[in-house]
């Protein structure tokens, strides 16, 4: 039977092309005319059109193997703060042509609405990416910084981003390892002056996870959220804009002034976890808390009713700037709702502590470049 070129099952096959998904390529092929990501039929503009970088011994690859045109190698010398703020709202569904139409204020609030922090604070951190990180992928660290900040499911995550569930997953949480990778150049306990004697403050802060079914304990139990959970113990300095320790994670139930010591009172200082904040604290210095933190009196300071007012206000100021820092902290959904990752108890508090010190790289790019804690 000769075939109908009107037919329905001859135009079908005439019309196939590299665009569509095969069983062996799981990936939907992006040709070169095409927009970046899903632009909605925007053209990206010249002006933030970022051009590949020569192929060198040292970047052998400009493009993600799946033959995703518009995944690049990120070029520092050419990304600036304002193609970060247009290409990260058109990645997230808001179009160039659009943008053109849109005041800087909405579109800084779509930005940090999906991404966290305001572009000056990502272009700092792509730009230690990748110095430290040659190879880094443009895109990815978006969809990372996405996932932290709105901590989607994956079925949401592959509508939004255009990848399959199975490729998102590995993706995500090995661009998080990346940015947690920043974590000890960027949080460390120095730069105090010698002549401080009130150095830092301390609080600590539990977040919700699921339960624990494979390692029952009360000491999961987080009374504050009434179910399971961690905590971690976050210090910031004083007279400076750095989150300078970050101890954790400790089941719920750890006390406050428990995980300042690194270990129950009745054990020996020798024994206890040496990496805690009380073994950092210089002889003479001090730390600020709130009354979890009574029994330390030669490391920490609570209020007192002995304390004169003006005392009572130092210490008062200090615990609210601490309390900003951690609502910046638990503005990043994946932190603030129920942590639902980990394959066992280990697993998931090795995620979540890797999630936590990434949210910490973050607000503290946001802290140097244009959103500082209040001064004392």
């Amino acid at each position: 039977m000769k075939r109908n070129p009107r037919s329905r099952r001859f135009r079908k096959s005439a019309h196939r092309n590299d665009d569509e998904v095969s069983d062996d390529h799981p990936h939907p092929r992006i040709s070169s005319s095409h927009s970046p990501q899903r632009s909605h039929g925007s053209k990206i503009p010249s002006a933030i059109k970022v051009p590949t970088p020569p192929i060198t011994e040292n970047n052998k690859s400009n493009k993600i193997e799946t033959g995703v045109s518009s995944i690049i190698v990120m070029a520092p010398s050419i990304i600036t703060e304002s193609e970060i703020l247009a290409t990260g709202l058109n990645y997230v569904g808001f179009p160039f042509k659009s943008q053109a139409k849109t005041g800087e204020t909405i579109k800084l609030i779509r930005f940090t609405s999906f991404f966290g922090v305001e572009p000056p604070a990502i272009y700092a951190l792509f730009q230690d990416l990748r110095e430290k990180h040659p190879h880094v992928i443009f895109q990815y660290v978006f969809m990372a910084l996405n996932w932290l900040k709105l901590y989607e499911t994956r079925p949401v995550m592959a509508g939004r981003w255009g990848f399959c569930e199975e490729h998102i997953a590995p993706k995500v949480k090995e661009y998080i390892e990346l940015i947690q990778s920043l974590f000890n150049q960027t949080i460390s306990f120095d730069k105090f002056h010698k002549d401080e004697v009130y150095i830092v403050s301390v609080d600590a802060v539990h977040f919700v996870t699921n339960e624990f079914c494979k390692d029952p304990s009360t000491s999961w139990f987080d009374f504050k959220n009434n179910g399971a959970g961690l905590t971690y113990e976050f210090s910031v300095a004083l007279r400076h804009q750095n989150i300078v320790s970050v101890y954790g994670p400790k089941p719920a139930a750890t006390p406050d002034i428990t995980m300042f010591r690194g270990g129950n009172v009745d054990v020996s200082v020798h024994e206890r976890d040496q990496t805690a904040l009380y073994f950092k604290i210089p002889e003479g210095k001090y730390a600020v808390g709130d009354s979890g933190y009574r029994g330390e009196p030669g490391k920490i300071v609570c209020v007192e009713d002995g304390h004169d007012d003006e005392f009572k206000e130092f210490i008062s100021r200090a615990k609210n700037r601490q309390e900003s820092l951690r609502s910046r902290i638990r503005g990043f959904h994946v932190l603030s709702h129920c942590f639902r990752h980990g394959t066992s108890s280990a697993n998931r508090m090795e995620y979540h502590q890797t999630c936590v010190h990434a949210v910490c790289v973050i607000v503290q790019y946001d802290m140097t470049h244009g959103h500082p804690l209040m001064e004392i």
